[in-house]
C-alpha cells in the first residue's frame, strides 16, 4: 500500500504525477494514487495560510485565501498544459488580493517582491493569458509553491465572468477554445477592462463607474444564459 503521507520527496511526488498523467479509474493503483495526491494537496493548506496572512498585514486589504485547487483540477492541469512535473506546481494553494488601479497593483508587487525576495513574477497585464489579466507571484514556503494573485477591480470582475462562462459552457472558455462566440465577447469585455484600467491609472475609479461596469457583467451573465438554453 503507498503511503498517502505528505512528506514524500521530489522524485515521489513527480512519479505520482506521471501515473495521474496517463492513468485513469480502472487502474489496479489508481484509488491509491489519487489518496496520496489529495494527502499532497492538503499539505499546501498551511504555507497557503501564512502567505495570505504576510499579504494581509503588508497590504492592509482584505485578502481573499483561495480553496485549494482540487484534485480533479490538478490532473486536469497535467494533462491539459503539459506540466512536466507535479512538484512544480504553483498554483495549488494561493490568495488573491484586490486594489484599485494599475500603480496600486504595481506597488504592491514591488512591496510583496521585497518580502519574498525569490519571488517570481508572471506578469499577465503585460502579457495576458487568453484575455486574463493580473500580476502572479509565486512564493516557496516551508518547501511549497503558493501564488499570490494581484488583480485591479476591473481584472477581477473580468475573472469572474470568465469563471461563470466557464462553468456554464465548459472550462475550455478560459483557454481560448471552445464557443467562438462566447470566447470573442470575453476577449472583448477584456479589453475594454484594459481601457478602464488605463484610463484610471493613478485615480480612483467613481462609484458610478463601477456600479455602471458591475451592471454591465450581470447583463452579460443573463444574456449568455439565455444564449445556453436556446442552444441546448
Amino acid at each position: 500500500m503507498k503511503s498517502a503521507s505528505p512528506n514524500l520527496s521530489n522524485n515521489q511526488i513527480d512519479k505520482l504525477g506521471e501515473r495521474l498523467k496517463t492513468g485513469s479509474a480502472s487502474d489496479a493503483n489508481f484509488v491509491e494514487d489519487v489518496t496520496m495526491l489529495s494527502s499532497y494537496r492538503n499539505s499546501f493548506a498551511e504555507p497557503a495560510k501564512a502567505v495570505a496572512d504576510k499579504v494581509r498585514e503588508v497590504s492592509g486589504l482584505e485578502v481573499t485565501s483561495r480553496s485549494l485547487k482540487t484534485t480533479l483540477s490538478i490532473v486536469a492541469k497535467l494533462r491539459r498544459d503539459g506540466v512536466k512535473q507535479l512538484s512544480a506546481m504553483q498554483d495549488i494553494g494561493g490568495c488573491r488580493v484586490t486594489v484599485g488601479n494599475l500603480a496600486a497593483q504595481n506597488e504592491l508587487t514591488e512591496k510583496l517582491m521585497s518580502v519574498f525576495p525569490d519571488a517570481k513574477l508572471y506578469d499577465r497585464v503585460a502579457k495576458p493569458s487568453h484575455g486574463y489579466r493580473a500580476k502572479h507571484l509565486v512564493v516557496k514556503v516551508d518547501g511549497k509553491r503558493i501564488e499570490i494573485q494581484i488583480r485591479t477591480r476591473f481584472q477581477h470582475l473580468w475573472a469572474l465572468l470568465s469563471e461563470d462562462m466557464a462553468d456554464m459552457f465548459g472550462q475550455e472558455i478560459k483557454y481560448g477554445t471552445g464557443d467562438k462566440q462566447i470566447v470573442q465577447v470575453l476577449m472583448e469585455v477584456s479589453e475594454k477592462s484594459r481601457g478602464f484600467d488605463q484610463s484610471h491609472d493613478r485615480t480612483s475609479v467613481p462609484l458610478s463607474v463601477m456600479n455602471s461596469i458591475e451592471l454591465r457583467v450581470q447583463n452579460l451573465r443573463q444574456e449568455f444564459l439565455e444564449m445556453k438554453k436556446f442552444k441546448k
